[in-house]
């Protein structure tokens, strides 16, 4: 059986005239069910279901029931936009909510005035969107770029890395969350090298790859997100770009989703994983069990912020006793509600909302054999030895090109090997990779430009040396081993 949430009621005028009653709250949602995003997209549309009648067994808000429209778009922002605008327009809502990108989420905001839609938004994090763009019908349910990195900058201290490389997807959010995370962590001692931007979807990480490599930093910073964090990870497993960090740390790079796709490459990740689902409260208790006896496991971060959004949005409907638009924005804004997370409020400034977070790390799950994350309270976080203390040793191999010129086209084929040379657990370690690129190129003037290219690897291979001693001079040293006159040593 379903446990139920608190039923949501308040004493109050009807301040929206045909608001009375059992007429039910009507909520747009739009969400993205293609492009890099989609696994997000589809998750809280998902979740349309199970809300609905979660919230409606409890009574909706003041005995209302609440009734959602989806309305799906193609990942692109023009497209999220006609999707807001359809329900508005054609449909009438006046609520609007779902999952959006920061694009997307700014594309929308330019149209509320004029759409005098109420938009509430559990997903966008740039900093822009309660700042240089903020307007009195957005809300934000979800911590903002600068608020997730004042976490993740906490724990990533401790970490004593003092050189770093990043790699950041090129829209609002990846530009926002690299210099918050120069900011934060610079005032350290720490250098933060000039990121690299690679557009969304892309099919192929790895001249990124190789120049992160050839940067030789300690720490490397990502956040690329959605199937482009699954490319990736996967990819620089491959190349064995993992293991020359003593730390890697995902911002939204790794959720609960995408931890079969990407496996063991995700291991010792760390990041701030949005949600915890042992909080230990009696409003997010009866949600896990209900999610878990619906879905089959536990929500993550995605789920839990429009959970979350939908709790702040009730419980202001159930006060003000209206859903008029203008009268949701007035009670909205510095606006308290207890919630799964606790006590959630709107900033009156900026309609941010002011909630906790958390800091972690992907470890393995000796339950299933897969991995999870590791959440530690920010009182009680404490650095992780790092997995791997890199040399500065890697070597890529190009082979003799192979090329077909046609007109003013080609077509190249090029054999690599790449050795990577470290030293893990007191051990050097030597990865070896073997495969080809395909590129196909065109021509443009005097210059040849790559339209694309595909890395095929033929095979994978792993070393492990355990040392010597540099010098004979042991000899001379008093004898450690008794009456032995052969010693083998594994150092």
């Amino acid at each position: 059986m379903m446990a139920l949430p608190t039923v949501l009621s308040a004493c109050g005028d009807d301040e929206g005239g045909s608001n009375s009653g059992t007429e039910p709250i009507r909520i747009a949602v739009t969400a993205a069910t293609a492009g890099p995003l989609a696994v997000y997209g589809r998750a809280v549309l998902n979740m349309v279901p199970f809300m609905t009648n979660y919230f409606n067994s409890a009574g909706g808000a003041n005995g209302r029931p609440i009734e959602i429209k989806t309305y799906v778009n193609n990942g692109e922002t023009a497209d999220a936009v006609r999707a807001a605008e359809s329900a508005v327009i054609q449909d009438g809502f006046n609520i609007l909510t779902g999952y959006f990108s920061s694009a997307q989420s700014a594309a929308i905001q330019q149209s509320l005035e004029r759409l005098n839609v109420l938009f509430i938004d559990p997903d966008a994090v740039a900093d822009g969107l309660t700042g240089a763009t903020c307007n009195r019908l957005y809300f934000r349910t979800v911590p903002s770029v600068s608020m997730a990195m004042n976490t993740l900058a906490s724990g990533v201290r401790r970490l004593g890395i003092k050189t770093w490389s990043a790699l950041c997807p090129d829209y609002a959010f990846g530009h926002d969350s690299y210099d918050a995370f120069k900011r934060l962590v610079e005032p350290t001692g720490a250098t933060v090298k000039p990121g690299l931007f690679p557009p969304l979807t892309t099919p192929d990480f790895g001249s990124y790859i190789t120049q992160l490599l050839s940067e030789e930093s300690e720490g490397l910073f990502t956040c690329v997100v959605g199937s482009d964090a699954v490319t990736f990870l996967n990819q620089a497993s491959q190349y064995g770009l993992m293991d020359e960090f003593q730390a890697v740390v995902g911002f939204n790079t790794v959720d609960v989703l995408g931890f079969d796709a990407i496996g063991d490459a995700g291991l010792g990740l760390y990041g701030v994983p949005g949600y915890d689902p042992t909080l230990n409260n009696e409003r997010n208790g009866r949600f896990v069990e209900a999610f878990k006896a619906q879905f089959g496991r536990e929500p993550f971060y995605i789920e839990a912020n429009t959970f979350v959004a939908f709790e702040m949005l009730l419980a202001a409907i159930a006060e003000s006793g209206s859903t008029e638009t203008d009268v949701l924005a007035e009670k909205r804004t510095g606006f308290s509600t207890d919630t799964i997370l606790g006590q959630v409020q709107f900033r009156a400034e900026d309609h941010q909302a002011q909630r906790p977070n958390w800091f972690g790390q992907i470890v393995r799950n000796e339950e299933t054999g897969g991995i999870k994350w590791n959440i530690t309270p920010r009182s009680t976080r404490t650095r992780s030895p790092p997995r791997f203390r890199p040399t500065a040793v890697s070597i890529h191999y190009m082979m003799i090109p192979k090329f077909d010129i046609k007109g003013d086209t080609a077509t190249c084929r090029v054999h690599f090997q790449y050795r990577a040379i470290g030293i893990v657990n007191g051990r050097v370690s030597i990865r070896n990779s073997s495969g080809a690129y395909d590129v196909d190129y065109v021509r443009s003037g005097a210059d040849w430009l790559i339209k694309r290219r595909i890395t095929s690897f033929f095979a994978e291979s792993k070393e492990v040396f355990y040392g010597w001693y540099p010098s004979v001079a042991d000899l001379n040293e008093p004898w450690p081993y008794g009456e032995e006159r052969y010693v083998d040593r594994r150092v």
